[in-house]
């Protein structure tokens, strides 16, 4: 293989080690020194400091991609395993909602009497007052039953009300979790020729 093969190529293994003359693709770095050759095909683009190190191509549970400039250069990585995905990319949708109204009560007070009424308009003694804005010329509420109108405010009622108070709950949907984007795969190694012919353009 190592005779096959051009100084910086990578094969792909279904064995579990590097042959001679090859090293998996990890991403570990290489002294400049004693690897010059290796150092002039790939510099810097998969990693070291240029002037003691260099890396070699790490393809630990990632997959290989062309490179098609400008979109993507040789040694280029990126992508992600699994993501938590942002609200606004998840579909239109609703979320549950209820009303839990306040722990109040209206409350009203009635006084009234089981005898019958004998008072009658003239007395100046009526059951009810005059209505504000209604009885304009002061007339006692009272009404006889044999002259049945409508019905009437009592004298001496009180009460109160108000409108019903509360707040809406929004359930919340959905745990956070990471969503998975791996496809199906098979693990195999990659090995980086260490040793070989030095490549020619074409």
């Amino acid at each position: 293989m190592g005779n096959d093969a051009y100084l910086g190529e990578i094969v792909q293994l279904g064995f579990s080690f590097a042959p001679l003359s090859f090293a998996i693709c990890s991403g570990r770095k290489l002294k400049i020194a004693q690897n010059s050759k290796l150092f002039a095909l790939f510099g810097t683009v998969y990693g070291g400091d240029g002037r003691h190190e260099f890396g070699l191509p790490d393809l630990r549970v990632r997959s290989a991609t062309g490179a098609h400039r400008p979109f993507t250069r040789v040694g280029k990585s990126g992508g992600y395993a699994d993501k938590i995905v942002h609200k606004s990319a998840l579909p239109t949708h609703t979320h549950e909602a209820t009303f839990i109204p306040d722990d109040s009560q209206t409350r009203a007070r009635v006084r009234a009497a089981t005898a019958l009424a004998t008072d009658a308009r003239s007395d100046g003694m009526p059951i009810a007052p005059p209505r504000p804005g209604v009885e304009a010329s002061g007339t006692p509420g009272f009404i006889p039953a044999d002259q049945a109108e409508p019905t009437v405010m009592l004298g001496g009622m009180t009460g109160g009300g108000g409108a019903a108070k509360g707040h809406v709950e929004l359930k919340n949907s959905g745990e956070g979790r990471k969503m998975w984007f791996r496809s199906p795969y098979l693990v195999i190694n990659f090995a980086v020729c260490l040793s070989g012919p030095f490549p020619s353009h074409s």
